[in-house]
C-alpha cells in the first residue's frame, strides 16, 4: 500500500500547462501534471498510467489503449497491476472520499488491447497482496471502524471475476484478534506477517504469534511521533526493512529484528539528511537502494551492484540530467524512471535492456517543452545555534548572473512551520514569478523536515525568533553570494506559516523589505486557541502548546510575536489575501490586523476570496490570487513582469 514513487512524482512536479509560450499565463504554471501514475506490469513488457483521469495501457509496439476513465465527481487514487494481465484501478468520490476498486482482465494482441472481463469492490480498502501464486485472487484490506470511531483494516481473500460478489463476511477475514491494525504486510509465500496500528501519536508493530496461527501480537511500540514505515519483510521471516528516527536524530533504512524489537542494522543512514524512502524491487523481495535529498538533487544510495549499474546506464543517455527511478521489474531490465531538469520539465522514460535502451514515453508538461525553467543553486548558511539551514534561490532563466543588482528578490517563507520543507523540485509558484523575471529564495528554517529529529525540534516555540534570525541569514547570504541580487528590491510571500512571516520579516526589517504579502496568514497567535476544534481536542490542543506556546503561561510572549499586536511597526506596504473557508487559519486573523493596521494608518490591503480554503481547489483561485499579488509586487518592487495574457480580478 506504500505510495512512496507516487509521493515522490507528486513533489517533484505540481505544475501544467496548456498553450504556447507566448500566452502563458500563471493557471498553466499550477495546473496538474498530465501523468500522475506509471507501473510497469511484473514482466516488465505493459505500461500502464494514467492522463486526466483517463488510464491508458500499452507498450513501444502495441499501442496505448484507453481502459478506463472517471467522470468529474471521482478521481484515480492508484494504478497497480494484479498481473502481467490484470490491471487494478482505485478511484475515489472527490466528495465524499469513497474509495472504489475496479478491476480489467485485458486481452493482449499484436496491435490492440481489450478488455474482457471486470469487476468491482464497492467495500473501502486497498489491496494488501496480489497473491501471484493464487491467479485472480487477492488480499485485499477492508476499512472498519470501532466504536471509538478507530479506523483499522480487515484481511480478506478475494476472488475476482467470478459470478458472486464477495460480501466480506466477519468469519471470513483472514486475521484475528487484530481490530487495531490497519496496514498490513505480507511475506514471500503472501502470509500475513506484520501490521502496524497507530494509537495516541504512538506507532505499534504487531507480529504473528506463530507460523501456523493468523493470530497477531504486539511486538514494539515507538516513542511519541516516531516515524516507522516498513517496507518488507526478509525471506527467512525475521526481519523487515524499515524507515525510521527510533532512537536516533535522523531518519534512516534499517533492518529491524521481530524477535528482539531492534534495530538488527543499518542499511544506510546520511550523515546530515533525513532518508525519505526504499527502493524495493517489484516483488517486495530486497531492498534495491535508498533516496535521500542532498544538494538539491534526488540522490540514492545503491544496496545492489546490478541496480546500480543500470542507473547508471541510464543516466549516461543525458548526464546533466537527474533521474528519478520510478519503477523496475525484478530483474531490472526493464525500468520507468523519470528524467528532468532547467530545460525539461518532465517526462517518464522507458528504460530496457538494463538502462541501455531509453526512450520516451510520455511528457509531463508537454506545453512548457519550449519553456525554459529558472536556474537553481543551492546554499548552506550557517545561523544561530551551531545550524546550518539550506536554502534554493532559483533565477529567471536567461538572467545575466554576472550583471549587479539588476534582479528583485521574493522572499517565499513555507508553512508548517513544524515538518514541512520545500523540495529542489519543480515548484509552480516559483516558475511563474521567475518567468516573470523575479529571484526567489525558499529556506528551510530550524523545524524544517527532512535535516533530522533534532533539526526539527529546534524550531519549536521559535515563531518571530530563531527562524526569522534563520531566514534573514540566508537573505544576507545569498545577497553577498550573488551580487545579482538588488538588496534595495526584497519583498516577502508566504502562505499560513509562510504568511505570517512575511508580516513579521518587514515589522522586524522595515529598512530591508520594501512589501509583504501574506495568503492565510497567522497574525494572532492566541486566537489559534480559540477555535472550537482546538478547544475540543485535547491532542490538538498540546501540539499547539509544544509548537507555539502555552497561552496559560506564555501569553505575553504570543502577543509580543503576533503581528496585530505589533501593527504600529508595520512600515511597509502589506497584502493580505484570505478565503472566507478556511478552516486551519480563519480568517478573523486578516480581518484582525487590517483593522489594526488602519487603525494606525498603514498602507495594506485585505482582498477576500469567497469559498476558498486553506489551499486552492481550482487553478482558478490561483488566477485570482495572483492577479492582486503581481501588481502589488511590481509596484513596490520597481518590475515590469513580462507581459501575460490575463484578464484583472474583480
Amino acid at each position: 500500500m506504500k505510495a512512496q514513487t507516487l509521493i515522490l512524482l507528486f513533489a517533484l512536479f505540481t505544475a501544467l500547462a496548456t498553450q504556447a509560450d507566448d500566452t502563458l499565463d500563471v493557471k498553466d504554471f499550477h495546473l496538474r501534471p498530465a501523468v500522475e501514475t506509471a507501473k510497469l506490469n511484473p514482466s516488465g513488457n505493459l505500461i500502464a498510467y494514467e492522463k486526466f483521469g483517463d488510464v491508458f495501457v500499452g507498450n513501444e509496439h502495441v499501442p496505448f489503449s484507453k481502459i478506463y476513465g472517471v467522470n468529474n465527481w471521482h478521481k484515480i487514487h492508484t494504478v497497480s497491476w494484479i498481473s502481467d494481465s490484470i490491471l487494478a484501478i482505485q478511484t475515489r468520490n472527490n466528495g465524499s472520499g469513497k474509495i472504489g476498486s475496479h478491476f480489467f482482465d485485458l486481452l493482449i494482441q499484436e496491435h490492440d488491447i481489450k478488455v474482457v472481463r471486470k469487476d468491482y469492490i464497492d467495500n473501502q480498502g486497498y489491496i494488501v497482496d496480489r497473491l501471484p501464486m493464487s491467479p485472480e485472487n487477492i488480499y485485499f484490506g477492508q476499512y472498519r471502524w470501532n466504536d471509538d470511531g478507530h479506523v483499522y483494516a480487515d484481511v480478506h481473500k478475494v476472488p475476482l471475476f467470478s459470478e458472486t460478489p464477495y460480501r466480506f463476511n466477519k468469519n471470513q477475514k483472514l486475521n484475528s484478534n487484530s481490530g487495531k491494525i490497519i496496514e498490513w504486510i505480507t511475506d514471500q509465500n503472501s502470509l500475513l506477517q506484520v501490521g502496524m496500528s497507530y494509537e495516541d501519536n504512538l506507532p505499534h508493530l504487531w507480529g504473528r504469534k506463530s507460523k501456523r496461527s493468523n493470530k497477531m501480537e504486539l511486538i514494539w511500540t515507538g516513542n511519541a511521533d516516531t516515524y516507522f514505515n516498513v517496507y518488507g519483510v526478509d525471506p527467512i521471516k525475521r526481519h523487515i526493512w524499515v524507515i525510521t528516527d527510533f532512537e536516533r536524530d535522523r531518519r534512516a533504512a534499517v533492518v529491524f529484528d521481530l524477535e528482539t524489537a531492534t534495530v538488527n542494522e543499518v542499511l544506510y543512514e546520511h550523515p546530515n539528511r533525513d532518508v525519505n524512502g526504499i527502493v524495493m524491487d517489484a516483488n517486495g523481495e530486497k531492498p534495491l537502494a535508498v533516496t535521500f535529498i542532498d544538494k538539491g538533487r534526488l540522490d540514492y544510495y545503491f544496496l545492489n551492484d546490478e541496480a546500480n549499474a543500470v542507473l547508471a546506464n541510464v543516466k549516461q543517455h543525458a548526464p546533466a540530467f537527474t533521474y528519478a527511478v520510478y519503477d523496475t521489474s525484478p530483474d531490472f531490465a526493464s525500468m520507468l524512471v523519470v528524467k528532468f531538469g532547467q530545460s525539461e520539465p518532465g517526462v517518464i522514460m522507458h528504460c530496457k535492456q538494463q538502462g541501455t535502451d531509453c526512450s520516451p514515453l510520455v511528457d509531463l508538461y508537454p506545453w512548457l517543452d519550449h519553456v525554459q525553467l529558472s536556474t537553481m543553486k543551492v546554499l548552506q548558511t550557517p545561523t544561530t545555534g551551531d545550524l546550518n539551514v539550506e536554502s534554493f534561490i532559483s533565477f529567471p532563466a536567461n538572467a545575466d548572473l554576472n550583471t549587479t543588482a539588476t534582479l528583485p528578490l521574493v522572499i517565499m517563507p513555507h508553512g508548517g512551520p513544524i515538518g514541512i520543507y520545500d523540495a529542489p523540485f519543480f515548484s509552480s509558484d516559483v516558475e511563474w514569478l521567475a518567468y516573470n523575471g523575479y529571484a526567489v529564495l525558499r529556506v528551510n528554517y530550524r523545524g524544517s523536515g527532512g535535516y533530522g529529529r533534532n533539526f526539527e525540534e529546534s524550531g519549536m516555540q521559535q515563531w518571530g525568533r530563531a527562524i526569522e534570525r534563520d531566514i534573514n541569514a540566508a537573505v544576507e547570504d545569498v545577497l553577498k553570494k550573488y551580487p545579482v541580487l538588488n538588496a534595495n528590491r526584497m519583498c516577502l510571500f508566504g502562505a499560513s506559516y509562510g504568511g505570517y512571516s512575511s508580516i513579521m520579516g518587514v515589522i522586524q526589517h522595515p529598512d530591508k523589505y520594501k512589501c509583504a504579502v501574506s495568503f492565510a496568514g497567522v497574525t494572532d497567535l492566541p486566537l489559534l486557541f480559540n477555535k472550537r476544534s482546538v478547544q475540543n481536542n485535547e491532542t490538538l490542543t498540546q501540539i499547539l502548546k509544544e509548537m507555539i506556546g502555552d497561552p496559560a503561561s506564555q501569553m505575553t510572549e504570543l502577543m509580543a510575536y503576533s503581528p496585530v499586536y505589533n501593527a504600529d511597526k508595520v512600515e511597509r506596504p502589506v497584502l493580505l489575501i484570505h478565503g472566507t473557508k478556511d478552516s486551519i487559519v480563519d480568517i478573523e486573523h486578516s480581518w484582525r490586523l487590517s483593522r489594526m493596521l488602519s487603525f494606525y494608518n498603514k498602507p495594506h490591503e485585505l482582498k477576500i476570496m469567497r469559498g476558498a480554503e486553506h489551499s486552492f481547489d481550482t487553478t482558478g483561485e490561483v488566477k485570482i490570487m495572483y492577479d492582486w499579488v503581481m501588481p502589488f509586487l511590481a509596484e513596490h518592487l520597481n518590475h515590469q513582469p513580462n507581459e501575460v495574457k490575463t484578464q484583472m480580478a474583480e
